[in-house]
């Protein structure tokens, strides 16, 4: 199994994968001209794509770690401080 690029973002987090085809992951569109916010991306093809389909959580950054709570149905954020995130609507809202 290969990875796809994705083009012109930096990863925030490692993607975590429901089932073979779905995942997530948090990621930063890149621009060095001007400062942009990471937002939680979405594959339903095994990672070959990605669609951003919400907000990241508050506080975000690249030492926490995603993980899926596949008994609620929710996306969790650990942040490095060992504070979690969850959300239950994709990203729409974090608590």
């Amino acid at each position: 199994k290969s990875w796809s690029k994705i083009e012109n973002y930096l990863l925030e987090t490692m993607p975590v994968f429901t089932d073979r085809a779905n995942g997530y992951l948090l990621a930063k569109p890149f621009d060095a001209w001007k400062p942009m916010a990471p937002g939680l991306f979405k594959t339903a093809d095994g990672g070959k794509t990605w669609t951003r389909i919400g907000a990241a959580p508050p506080r975000v950054n690249w030492q926490g770690h995603l993980a899926y709570d596949g008994t609620r149905r929710r996306i969790g954020y650990q942040h490095p401080d060992g504070a979690l995130s969850w959300t239950e609507d994709e990203g729409g809202s974090w608590r």
